[in-house]
């Protein structure tokens, strides 16, 4: 049995400094929604198929708000010992795919989450910039 949770505190953090609040908007929550299918998608896919029953019985659901991550789940007894053939029984297939969403889901999420916050937000207007002067010093 497998039970994971991933969770971007880190984001959380950065979230909240960048916009004063927790990431609980409908769009938010639906970019984390979006991404935790995305994951689970991406973990069927490389799941060894000889182990059919193991390959249909993960899940994944969205942490609840105010919190950014990722609960995978696989209720198969046997799913945290499934690894690929040839590979040492110690090259458990869940923990390599855990370590490549670790890695690899936080930029790309974190860019939809301030996208998906940034969305109806009035933009930051700044002063026209003057150009510099030039000075030329007469020789």
């Amino acid at each position: 049995m497998i039970d994971v949770t991933i969770r971007f505190e880190a984001m959380e953090v950065a979230f909240r400094r960048a916009f004063g609040r927790a990431p609980v908007r409908s769009s938010e929550r639906g970019e984390v929604e979006r991404f935790t299918l995305l994951v689970l998608e991406f973990i069927i896919e490389r799941w060894p198929v000889d182990t059919g029953d193991s390959l249909m019985a993960w899940d994944a659901e969205p942490l609840p708000a105010p919190s950014i991550g990722i609960r995978l789940t696989n209720e198969m007894e046997y799913a945290g010992y499934v690894h690929y053939m040839g590979e040492p029984k110690t090259a458990l297939v869940w923990e390599r795919l855990v370590s490549v969403v670790r890695e690899h889901l936080p930029a790309a999420l974190g860019k939809a989450l301030w996208r998906a916050a940034a969305d109806g937000v009035a933009p930051l207007v700044l002063p026209p910039r003057t150009p510099p002067t030039l000075y030329v010093a007469e020789a």
